[in-house]
């Protein structure tokens, strides 16, 4: 996990990198968006047969060198307690980097598409008499 972090962490970096020289002049310069999220996540198929839902929340940074082009870094994290049992829980924290590509129309909207890389660490818990 931690050399995975690292790795996520200098590609976020080496972009952040080649951003200047991509920016271009109609844009008064490179922006930045921040966001957190928080809902519900319910499981489906066979995981969902065996676990119930659970909180999610999750953050995310996006840094717009253009107009258009953007990179993104984004976590999260939610534990899902078994149905039948409290003590057993599997969570799971995706992390990913994204580029994104926006499509201005000129108007208020501007619809966007994204795709990365990213990697899930997960993790089954069980506590018995009060021992992890």
């Amino acid at each position: 996990m931690k050399r995975l972090s690292v790795l996520l962490s200098l590609l976020f970096l080496i972009c952040l990198g080649i951003a200047p020289a991509l920016a271009q002049t109609e844009m008064a310069g490179p922006k930045w968006g921040f966001g957190f999220d928080a809902g519900y996540a319910m499981p489906m198929g066979d995981f969902g047969d065996g676990f119930d839902g659970a909180l999610t929340v999750g953050a995310n940074a996006c840094y717009m060198f253009t107009e258009q082009y953007g990179v993104e870094l984004a976590g999260g994290w939610n534990k899902h307690p078994l149905k039948e049992d409290e003590d057993w829980t599997f969570q799971f924290m995706p992390v990913s980097v994204n580029f994104m590509a926006a499509f201005p129309t000129g108007g208020k909207m501007m619809p966007y598409v994204k795709g990365g890389v990213g990697m899930y660490s997960e993790k089954a818990e069980v506590e018995i008499l009060g021992v992890s």
